[in-house]
């Protein structure tokens, strides 16, 4: 077993393993990968594609709703180019429980955000 980063030239052959999964996703454009490589074959690797986490800090005594939802659009609106040139492909928000059935309605529903369906997990690099 040869453990090595994914060569460029082996994006059809990642293809082919991903449609050999029947995978829910389509393939990602990842920026750090790993294959495991047997029998001069590639067996299983591990793709890594940059995300964010978004924190939204707000002076909760400044305003009335309107006003914070205005500032909220603002903020929204002002992170995507940049986002975008750092190449950012999505971005998270975890709420916390307090939070999470009003401010996640306000979201989905005036913001282009969605609820995944699947269930998240979270690793530090270490």
């Amino acid at each position: 077993m040869i453990i090595r980063h994914a060569r460029f030239s082996e994006r059809a052959e990642l293809q082919e393993l991903h449609k050999k999964m029947q995978s829910e996703y389509e393939l990602p454009r990842h920026d750090v990968s790993a294959v495991v490589e047997i029998d001069e074959r590639l067996r299983a690797a591990a793709l890594m594609r940059r995300t964010s986490e978004m924190y939204l800090l707000i002076d909760p005594e400044y305003g009335s709703t309107r006003d914070k939802l205005s500032i909220i659009a603002a903020l929204h609106h002002a992170l995507v180019a940049p986002a975008r040139l750092a190449g950012f492909t999505d971005t998270h928000a975890w709420l916390p429980p307090s939070v999470e059935p009003r401010f996640g309605d306000l979201l989905v529903d005036h913001f282009g955000w969605r609820r995944p369906s699947w269930t998240c997990y979270h690793r530090e690099v270490k």
